[in-house]
């Protein structure tokens, strides 16, 4: 069945506001925003261990992070079965989701080595990546 424009639109400020409330966490007190090691933009500041940041850090993966690469998985894998019953094999439907641990991964491990660790000894460099 085709997508409604209804439900495009819906998606589309459910995916607004989602976005919303997780960039304006740390403006409220939740999280803080620092500028990166090299003073080019603003990112979560990691240098903080403190529950605040723990806390932000593990909500924000696991609704940002491991929430929608689950929903991925699952989706791609559906989409794949049935390409797989038709026989036909038209785009890598494991892509997405590697495009998506790829980029944000080394981040995602980031943050977490903070949460447990004294990351100001990493060169800026590094942490810029």
């Amino acid at each position: 069945s085709k997508l409604q424009w209804s439900t495009a639109i819906s998606m589309m400020v459910f995916a607004w506001l989602f976005a919303a409330f997780w960039s304006v966490m740390p403006l409220l007190g939740w999280g803080e925003y620092d500028y990166e090691p090299l003073r080019t933009c603003c990112t979560l500041d990691y240098s903080k261990g403190d529950r605040n940041y723990i806390t932000f850090l593990f909500a924000l993966s696991i609704f940002n992070f491991m929430i929608p690469g689950f929903i991925m998985l699952t989706a791609y894998q559906s989409v794949h079965q049935k390409f797989k019953k038709s026989g036909h094999y038209k785009f890598n439907t494991g892509l997405p989701l590697k495009t998506l641990v790829i980029c944000w991964g080394p981040y995602c491990l980031l943050c977490f080595y903070a949460a447990v660790e004294n990351v100001m000894f990493i060169s800026p460099k590094y942490r810029m990546v």
